[in-house]
């Protein structure tokens, strides 16, 4: 039997899928995230780094990935809300802009807050940190994969 999700959970969720799919992921990233948020992808690339910390960094983060990149296609999907996690899949057809190259990708970020939403999320406000996960946690998920905890809050 599958736990019920708490319900700030799932309406942090359905907030950040509903901006999201309507191309408001900046204002996502603006309304439900920490400022102390860790961003951690799978890879380094040459433009970004594996590791990021701080809202400042990921919103630029951000916004670089939409000046280089064109989206000729973009679907939400999820959330999908388990206990106090949520993931939410992401396929993206998308042309990067310096080279012209056109691919399709698929990202599964799974969003997990620390310490429970009363404390993580005050005034419903997400608080992820973003890292990799773990091979045996990867199992079944796309080829690019996100996951999300809470930062201490101070």
């Amino acid at each position: 039997m599958t736990a019920a999700a708490p319900a700030s959970t799932a309406a942090v969720a359905n907030e950040l899928v509903a901006l999201c799919r309507a191309g408001r992921n900046l204002d996502a990233l603006a309304k439900l995230y920490s400022p102390k948020v860790v961003s951690i992808e799978p890879v380094d690339s040459e433009a970004l780094p594996a590791e990021m910390t701080g809202i400042d960094a990921v919103r630029q983060k951000n916004e670089w990935w939409f000046r280089n990149n064109e989206v000729n296609s973009y679907e939400v999907n999820g959330p999908f809300v388990g206990g106090d996690q949520f993931a939410v899949q992401y396929l993206l057809d998308t042309t990067f802009k310096p080279t012209g190259q056109r691919s399709a990708s698929t990202e599964m970020a799974l969003y997990t807050p620390g310490g429970g939403l009363a404390a993580a999320f005050p005034a419903g406000r997400l608080t992820p940190s973003r890292r990799s996960a773990s091979p045996s946690s990867r199992r079944g998920l796309g080829p690019a994969h996100r996951a999300y905890r809470s930062a201490p809050r101070k």
